[in-house]
C-alpha cells in the first residue's frame, strides 16, 4: 500500500493519491494514478506564474519536485543525474534537495502524529485507505491550525533573512 502526496509549506497535505501497492515503484504508480493523469492530460493545473514576493523579476511558474526515480515532465521537476555535473547542475540538484524537504518532513510529522504508520496495518485493504485518508484530514486540520497560531504568536517579532531560512529576533 503506498501514497503519493504534495504539501504546502506548511506541511498541509494538499494533493494526494492513497491505494496503490507498495511494491510498485513511484514512477509507475505516478503514471497509473489519477493525480499523475489529471497533470498529464491537463485536468488538474498548477497555480498561474507569480512573481518572487520582494524581487522584480517576471513571474515564475509553478512546478512539481519529484526525485530521480520520477520521468521528465513539462510540469515536474527531476535533479540532473550523473557524476559530472557542473556547478549549476550540482547547485540545482541541492536546492531541489531542499525543497523536497518539506514533504519528507510533512510525511515524518505524519507518522509521528498518528501511531498507526509506525508497524505495519493491519486491515483490509478498504479499511487501510480509510484510515490513511482521515489521517491525512486530521493531520492538515491540526497543521493549518498550528500555522494560524504560529503567525499570530510571531506577529510582533522581526524576520532576518539569512541563507537557507530565518531566525527571529524579538
Amino acid at each position: 500500500f503506498s501514497m503519493l502526496a504534495m504539501c504546502d509549506p506548511n506541511y498541509c497535505f494538499t494533493l494526494y493519491d492513497v491505494g496503490s501497492y507498495g511494491s510498485n515503484n513511484d514512477c509507475g504508480i505516478l503514471a497509473k494514478s489519477s493525480m499523475g493523469e489529471g497533470f498529464e492530460y491537463g485536468e488538474i493545473k498548477l497555480p498561474d506564474p507569480q512573481a518572487l514576493p520582494g524581487c522584480s523579476f517576471n513571474p515564475l511558474p509553478f512546478y512539481i519536485l519529484g526525485d530521480d526515480i520520477f520521468p521528465l515532465k513539462m510540469w515536474l521537476l527531476k535533479p540532473f543525474g550523473g557524476k559530472d555535473l557542473t556547478e549549476e547542475q550540482q547547485i540545482y540538484n541541492l536546492r531541489n534537495s531542499r525543497a523536497r524537504r518539506t514533504i519528507e518532513k510533512a510525511f515524518g510529522i505524519l507518522a509521528t502524529r498518528r501511531k498507526i504508520f509506525s508497524k505495519p496495518i493491519r486491515a483490509t485493504v478498504k479499511n487501510t485507505e480509510n484510515y490513511v485518508l482521515a489521517s491525512l484530514a486530521l493531520h492538515t486540520v491540526f497543521s493549518r491550525i498550528e500555522a494560524a497560531v504560529s503567525k499570530c504568536f510571531f506577529k510582533k517579532k522581526t524576520r532576518l533573512l539569512f541563507e537557507g531560512g530565518y531566525y527571529l529576533r524579538a
